[in-house]
């Protein structure tokens, strides 16, 4: 299954896909910081919008699963819907109160 990422990891790198995702909006969420180089190459070129985050927890995001669905649908809701820093802003229930995600570390 990965024979043939693994006979070619050039073609498989993002960080040489850094002109080809320069206008596309990309969120990165990483359960480790081995990915950082290729996110800061992917960064570099990137024009639209790009965020990454380390969030501690599994590859399958098993103990943040609330905070991830909570990421998505604020990103997918569009740039009118994050705070000064480019981060989703809270969700918040139709009553008004904010919906309390899992904690990001």
């Amino acid at each position: 299954m990965f024979d043939p990422v693994l006979k070619d990891t050039v073609y498989y790198d993002l960080a040489n896909d850094g002109k080809a995702l320069a206008h596309k909006q990309i969120v990165m969420l990483d359960e480790h910081t081995r990915n950082k180089q290729m996110a800061d190459s992917i960064r570099s070129m990137n024009a639209a919008y790009f965020d990454y985050e380390v969030w501690h927890t599994d590859h399958s995001f098993t103990n943040k699963r609330v905070s991830l669905i909570h990421s998505v649908i604020a990103f997918l809701d569009g740039p009118d819907k994050t705070n000064a820093a480019g981060r989703p802003k809270r969700l918040r229930r139709r009553s008004g109160q904010p919906v309390q995600a899992a904690t990001r570390q």
